[in-house]
């Protein structure tokens, strides 16, 4: 994907997807993903996301939430996500 990058991360996971400088994913050893979709799409899909058995928000305000992966859904769910998130940035976001 244009633009993407596999690197280390930064938040001590082996493996993060990075755009330009800005790590935007990193997977978990518990087959979950944490993405940086941005506050505003958060704050926009709050009760949404608060609500969805997949998704573990973070205290207080954060760029960045939890989606636990345990099928080809929830991962499709993952990835738009951080399409909707990235927005213009990042034009197909297929595997996270």
């Amino acid at each position: 994907m244009p633009g993407v990058r596999i690197a280390a991360s930064r938040h001590g996971t082996a493996r993060a997807y990075w755009l330009g400088a800005q790590e935007i994913a990193h997977h978990h050893a518990s087959g979950s993903v944490d993405l940086r979709v941005g506050r505003k799409l958060i704050a926009a899909r709050h009760e949404e996301l608060r609500g969805d058995r997949r998704v573990k928000l973070r205290s207080g305000t954060s760029d960045w939430l939890e989606v636990t992966l345990t099928s080809a859904g929830d991962a499709r769910f993952a990835a738009a996500l951080l399409r909707a998130g990235l927005g213009d940035h990042v034009e197909n976001v297929e595997h996270v």
